[in-house]
């Protein structure tokens, strides 16, 4: 696990962050990873509180900043 302002990344929350930087859709992200709409949401509003963020642009940021893809 990786950690993020004292806040551990589950294995799933960095599946979904590894996709945050291409042009899919949170659909689409969860079709790639087997999981649900409603669960892949849920770890992007996990990422964002734990990156202290408010989108999925800025989380790509601060995640490229912080070598975390």
């Amino acid at each position: 696990m990786v950690e993020v302002a004292g806040e551990a990344l589950t294995d799933r929350e960095m599946a979904v962050l590894r996709h945050l930087p291409t042009a899919l859709s949170q659909r689409e992200i969860a079709t790639e990873l087997y999981m649900s709409l409603n669960t892949v949401k849920t770890h992007c509003r996990a990422l964002y509180r734990k990156l202290d963020v408010g989108d999925r642009t800025a989380a790509v940021q601060v995640a490229r900043e912080r070598h975390l893809i």
